[in-house]
């Protein structure tokens, strides 16, 4: 029983949210739409809360933690946790989120879509999503 509590626990780390604790199984509808850099006026920029864990995105199109909850190791305030995104389509946007693996942070693509009020968005990546309100 304690090495399946083990297990899960571990597992649990690999299959977080980019930068954060949740996750659900989705089906990502990635576009392939000629793809721009961010400006000031994207929906997407700014911070995105989800429980305790807060992630700001700036134009450069990276993303860093600036709340983290604790019992994971591969956060820290400042961390990365998105890099190289682009807009594709309005409210539309690809590029990389950081997971927790173990710890360490591992890379993968990422699609992101921003409610058309601007108050949500959802991530979509390695299967499932996770959904972050602005602040």
């Amino acid at each position: 029983m304690k090495f399946l509590s083990a297990v899960v626990a571990l597992s649990s780390l690999f299959v977080m949210a980019c930068g954060g604790p949740e996750a659900m199984p989705e089906s990502p509808a990635v576009g392939s739409a000629e793809q721009a850099v961010l400006t000031a006026g994207d929906s997407l920029i700014g911070s995105w809360q989800n429980g305790s864990w807060v992630q700001t995105i700036y134009v450069s199109g990276d993303g860093y933690m600036t709340s983290v909850a604790s019992g994971y190791p591969c956060w820290s305030v400042g961390s990365k946790s998105f890099r190289d995104l682009v807009k594709t389509s309005t409210n539309e946007y690809t590029g990389e989120c950081g997971i927790c693996d173990g710890t360490s942070v591992v890379w993968v693509p990422v699609s992101i879509t921003v409610s058309t009020d601007g108050l949500w968005m959802t991530e979509y990546f390695n299967g499932t999503s996770s959904s972050w309100y602005k602040t």
